[in-house]
């Protein structure tokens, strides 16, 4: 191929970050290219900075960390950080019967409950459902008890995913539970043994890396710039608008109607129904949803009430999925004395919610003050909301059919390789991302001029 061809990765969120710098670390000598449509990099990882009189306040999308059982990912994390970083304790909630519970479930979290609910889940216990068929429901009932199904699980990811569980894939409660568990020494997949851990709990401090000088996204803009450095372009505030496929290969793109790339490879990590698009394939495939995210950033003129880094709200009549404390991560993130919310509210893209988050702030307060995470109405200095397109994939009952049909579609061309939570359709977390990056710059620079996407497996494992 020619030398004038690029490497092109789309989307600089932490997957492509990752690549670009492991592909330029390693010496690769073909040009890399990142488009990123943002301003900055870091895709779900960025963080935002809003300033007050003097007072400046961080925010990340959500509780986001650096933890992974994978030794070469924290290796990683700790080279580009250097000495920027702190480590961590964990301290999460859930919020049921207007009582903050320990996640991981622990000892004092069962004299909480009330005793119909404790009894009901005992008999559950000793009378186990077998699951039907794939769905969320039948998953879960099998692995906690009707009980504990009615009471959190149904109507937290009912109103988070906004689809009735019944017709969602078990997927979904495998990944999600793991997601929100973390330490792999902490057992969660059975309600048996979520008795056993609490019951006859085993010593487990798990512990996160979390950057010193700033938000979450210190460590892509650690990236950004390494790869600038090492000659790698990232252009900022731009999109893929055009792609020219000839037979079983990308020959180049046009970025924002204007500059041509020839492409030697691609990788995509932006959501997949644009790629689909840009290939004139969406009305021959299959159609996947994201959800969309808007954050509603308070900010707080008084410290945390509550001490939890981040707590899930599965009751219905909380308007709020899940609210994070950025001075829980770092205390630097918010002025000395004052405090920032990271309050998430799960839409579709285009609904009420997302077109007028603005018409939420009241209710929202109400329930922070109801829910103690907020003292007075007066602690209300402000809000900034922030629209999230694309944040989690939504994994249907039929999911894997589709995905299946696509990604069959998608491998007929020999120089694209999608990867990434977006642009594989993958809930996972950032050190996943971070992992199957490294893995792909791996295995290309193995052989790049015989590279070829199709015999490249990384398994998504729904359990780690």
């Amino acid at each position: 191929m020619s030398d004038k061809k690029s490497i092109v990765i789309a989307g600089a969120g932490i997957a492509g970050l990752t690549l670009a710098y492991k592909l330029l670390e390693a010496g690769v000598t073909t040009p890399v290219i990142l488009v990123e449509k943002e301003n900055k990099v870091g895709g779900l990882a960025r963080s935002f900075t809003y300033h007050h009189n003097s007072d400046t306040f961080v925010f990340d999308i959500g509780p986001h960390r650096y933890h992974s059982d994978d030794k070469a990912v924290m290796d990683f994390v700790l080279k580009i950080l250097g000495d920027d970083h702190i480590e961590i304790g964990r301290a999460s909630s859930v919020w049921m019967y207007d009582h903050y519970h320990n996640w991981p479930l622990r000892i004092n979290t069962v004299f909480k409950l009330p005793f119909w609910l404790m009894c009901k889940s005992t008999l559950d216990m000793l009378i186990k459902k077998k699951a039907k068929s794939e769905s969320f429901e039948d998953f879960i009932i099998e692995k906690y008890g009707k009980s504990l199904y009615m009471v959190f699980f149904k109507p937290y990811t009912e109103k988070f995913l906004k689809y009735d569980c019944s017709q969602l894939h078990s997927d979904w409660a495998k990944t999600g539970i793991n997601r929100a568990v973390i330490d792999k020494r902490v057992k969660a997949d059975s309600l048996i043994d979520v008795v056993r851990s609490t019951l006859i709990p085993k010593p487990v401090d798990t512990k996160f890396i979390y950057p010193k000088s700033g938000g979450n996204d210190v460590f892509c803009l650690y990236l950004e710039q390494k790869i600038r450095e090492m000659g790698g372009r990232i252009l900022l505030s731009s999109q893929i608008t055009s792609i020219d496929a000839k037979g079983k290969d990308i020959e180049s793109v046009i970025v924002n109607d204007s500059e041509k790339i020839d492409v030697k490879n691609m990788f995509w990590s932006a959501p997949i129904p644009v790629l689909l698009n840009l290939l004139h394939l969406d009305d021959k495939l299959p159609k996947l949803e994201y959800l969309g995210l808007v954050l509603a950033n308070y900010l707080i003129d008084a410290p945390p009430e509550q001490m939890f880094q981040w707590c899930y709200f599965g009751t219905e009549k909380s308007p709020v999925s899940r609210i994070s404390i950025p001075t829980m991560f770092n205390p630097s993130l918010t002025p000395q004395g004052k405090s920032g919310l990271c309050v998430e509210l799960t839409c579709m893209e285009g609904d009420g919610i997302w077109k007028h988050p603005e018409r939420m702030d009241v209710v929202i307060e109400d329930f922070l003050v109801d829910a103690r995470v907020v003292a007075r109405f007066n602690d209300f200095i402000d809000v900034k909301f922030e629209r999230i397109p694309n944040a989690y994939p939504i994994y249907t009952l039929n999911y894997p059919r589709k995905l299946g049909l696509i990604f069959n579609a998608l491998h007929n061309f020999r120089n694209l390789l999608n990867f990434g939570r977006t642009g594989s359709f993958w809930y996972n977390n950032q050190d996943h991302s971070i992992a199957q990056a490294m893995e792909i710059a791996d295995y290309y620079m193995q052989a790049p001029e015989a590279f070829d996407p199709g015999k490249f497996k990384f398994e998504r494992d729904f359990t780690k």
